[in-house]
């Protein structure tokens, strides 16, 4: 039986991050209490930790494409062939094509 981890725990995870780039972490509370307390907003500091974890993370862009039948079984099959994912095989096409738009 695993236990679950506490809601918080992104909380501790934020934690982690300020004291890795010298911020001073803000001290774990003694006792937990079992009301809920009013949510604050977040202070400076932490919206400067926010910002700084946006910047390291890459982002990335979803995109949800509709093949018709017979497109997704010759995709299907080049990727069987070569060996390569479905998505790595759209992802040259699109760079490719846009080399050749850029030209």
């Amino acid at each position: 039986m695993s236990k679950k981890k506490p809601r918080h725990s992104l909380t501790d995870l934020v934690s982690q991050f300020s004291s890795l780039s010298n911020l001073e972490p803000k001290a774990a509370p003694a006792s937990k209490q079992k009301t809920k307390g009013k949510k604050t907003a977040p202070t400076q500091e932490e919206e400067n930790l926010l910002e700084k974890l946006k910047k390291q993370v890459p982002s990335k862009t979803r995109i949800t494409l509709d093949l018709d039948p017979e497109t997704y079984e010759q995709l299907s099959e080049l990727a069987e062939y070569t060996g390569q994912t479905k998505a790595k095989l759209l992802r040259a096409i699109i760079r490719e094509v846009s080399k050749l738009l850029q030209n």
